[in-house]
This record gives structure tokens, C-alpha cells and sequence, in this order.
């Protein structure tokens, strides 16, 4: 199963290394419940603009945490809507 991770924020970067960026957690969440062999991940950088080619381009899809609401007016929440 292909999982795209689309990161619509980033991690606090005073926070301690080993907490890692929401990606990393997310990989790291579900590679400790499962068989890593049955999930692959890609990171899609929705906070920058990045989007999938198509909604089918992907077998499921989560998105990260981020400072931004869904009524902000950050670039990337319309295109995601």
C-alpha cells in the first residue's frame, strides 16, 4: 500500500531532535505496528506547494498536523480542499 504523507506543517525546530518532523513520526507510527513490507510512504509537501498528480496517484493519504486552520488563508488549503 502506497501512502502519501502530504505535510501541511512542519515541527516546532527548538524541539529536540528526536522528535523528528511530522513525515518521520507518521513512518516511524506505522512501521512499529506492522510489517513494513506491506506500507510505502512518500512525503508530499503540501506547505510548499507540492501536490499529487491525481487523487488516484496514491492509495490512501494523510495529512499531517499544522499551524494553519482549515479557514486560514494559507496557500496550499484551498488547493487541498
Amino acid at each position: 500500500m502506497h501512502i502519501a504523507i502530504l505535510e501541511a506543517g512542519r515541527t516546532n525546530p527548538d524541539m529536540p531532535a528526536e522528535f523528528q518532523d511530522y513525515p518521520d513520526m507518521f513512518e516511524t507510527l506505522f512501521t512499529g505496528q506492522t510489517s513494513n513490507a506491506i506500507f510505502q510512504f512518500s512525503n508530499v509537501s503540501i506547505i510548499d506547494g507540492m501536490f499529487p498528480e491525481s487523487v488516484n496517484h496514491y492509495d490512501g493519504y494523510l495529512i499531517t498536523g499544522s499551524a494553519y486552520g482549515v479557514y486560514d488563508d494559507a496557500p496550499f488549503i484551498a488547493t487541498l480542499m
